[in-house]
């Protein structure tokens, strides 16, 4: 390489650096604290668990000892709907594909009773904790919860239901029928091992993976497993005869 070259190379890297440069500056962001004391647009309180964006484009929040709230870009909007459960410990929230959002609190699970289609400062969603099934109304899982955020529900295309992760009674899925009732099944790890004891049924979260397998991690450290092919039975109501569980260090 003859000088004339090694100048060139030269300049075109300190071109390339200088717009690199530039490029990172770029895509700097800026953040903001909002607290409690903000004078436009103050939390309830300080603590926030979940955060989920809805279908609008609002960012919900989960305020513990301040309820729900949406942010609609410039304040804070208050769910101040009374609920069957208090809001004020919400530590999980999930917008399912039908629009319905479900709220995780410290004492059990809540649907809304509509889904979700004018922008929440329109039309403030109402809370239910029962669902109508063909023999009346059941109750949703009421009891301890171990799964935060979004490792609490796993939508599953194939049975066209939800799975949500308990902290006692397994993994439960539940299912709008065609004619508006709906289902509620729960798959017991202990049933499948019950040398294992009930602390198997307490399942810190669910996912579905991008293979299709619905993936779930209980406590005493296992992961258990349900292939695509094993819950092609629960489209029929019918919990799957086998699914993969081992221990992992």
């Amino acid at each position: 390489m003859n000088r004339n070259e090694l100048y060139l190379s030269l300049i075109t890297l300190l071109v390339f650096t200088a717009l690199f440069c530039c490029d990172v500056r770029a895509q700097e962001y800026g953040f903001r604290h909002y607290m409690s004391d903000d004078q436009l647009s103050p939390l309830p309180a300080t603590a926030v668990y979940p955060l989920m964006q809805d279908s609008n484009g609002f960012v919900w929040a989960g305020v513990i000892g301040g309820g729900l709230v949406a942010y609609d870009g410039m304040k804070f909007l208050e769910m101040n709907n009374e609920a069957p459960l208090d809001l004020n410990y919400v530590v999980s929230l999930y917008q399912s594909n039908d629009g319905l959002i479900w709220a995780y609190t410290n004492s059990g699970l809540l649907v809304s009773e509509s889904p979700l289609v004018s922008p929440p400062h329109l039309e403030e969603p109402v809370f239910i904790n029962e669902l109508p099934s063909g023999d009346g109304q059941f109750t949703l899982y009421q009891g301890d919860m171990l799964a935060y955020g979004l490792d609490a529900f796993a939508e599953d295309p194939l049975t066209g239901g939800i799975w949500v992760a308990t902290g006692s009674a397994g993994l439960i899925h539940y299912k709008e029928l065609e004619d508006g009732h709906w289902r509620a099944d729960s798959l017991l790890p202990s049933r499948y091992f019950p040398e294992l004891g009930d602390p198997v049924n307490n399942v810190y979260s669910v996912v579905l993976r991008g293979n299709g397998e619905l993936v779930f991690v209980t406590r005493g450290g296992y992961i258990g497993s349900i292939s695509w092919e094993q819950r092609a039975a629960i489209t029929n109501a019918e919990m799957p005869e086998e699914i993969g569980f081992r221990r992992f260090d």
